[in-house]
């Protein structure tokens, strides 16, 4: 399996917030791809191509370090988001802990701090 496909599909896995086993097959073995992305990410793999890629953008003037955030006053709720159940606490799996979509945006938080404040 190529690094191609594999890059793709934990793409793919971010956009859409989606488990594991809900990767189409045109990416091949579900599993296949996890194993390869948790072996990436035990050996900084995953840090070292965000750590090359904010290099590269940085260089070419394409990142402003004064203003970049995420605002999400602007982010429209699902219209079935307000008047669930109160009090419970159950966590979406495709956020929960070891998560593809939770590790790679916790990673891109580490590697695009302002450096000037």
């Amino acid at each position: 399996m190529s690094h191609r496909r594999v890059i793709n599909a934990v793409l793919w896995l971010c956009r859409t917030g989606s488990p594991w086993r809900d990767l189409p097959g045109e990416f091949g073995s579900w599993s296949s791809i996890a194993t390869r992305f948790y072996r990436w990410q035990e050996d900084g793999i995953w840090y070292s191509v965000f750590s090359k890629l904010r290099e590269i953008t940085d260089a070419k003037g394409l990142i402003d370090w004064d203003m970049h955030c995420v605002d999400s006053t602007v982010i429209r709720a699902h219209q079935h988001a307000a008047g669930g159940k109160k009090g419970l606490l159950v966590r979406s799996g495709a956020a929960g802990a070891g998560s593809v979509r939770k590790y790679i945006f916790e990673l891109m938080g580490t590697e695009t701090q302002s450096r000037s404040g």
